[in-house]
């Protein structure tokens, strides 16, 4: 998490090591930039922009308190949506 003086809002940070070597690698996270930078909904956090050094890149988004999903589901167990249901929700939004 950071503070953004500018826009006087916390920010979280995705901190990426950097290796120029790895061509699948850097290709992988450039894509997930794009996704993120399309995706429009009150569900999903805001991409709000990317730093990078020689040896990080630096995702910033949206801060949203309580935690990843990752932690909300290793609290609380799987969610009790079917896959099948999930899908169909994805495709109608």
């Amino acid at each position: 998490m950071a503070y953004d003086p500018v826009k006087r809002r916390q920010v979280a940070i995705k901190q990426i090591p950097i290796d120029p070597t790895a061509a699948k690698e850097v290709a992988k996270v450039q894509k997930e930039i794009e996704i993120m930078r399309e995706l429009k909904h009150p569900n999903i956090v805001r991409y709000l922009g990317t730093h990078s050094s020689r040896q990080e890149l630096y995702i910033v988004m949206e801060y949203v308190r309580g935690g990843s999903i990752s932690e909300y589901l290793e609290l609380r167990g799987k969610l009790g949506l079917p896959v099948r249901q999930a899908r169909c929700y994805m495709i109608d939004d």
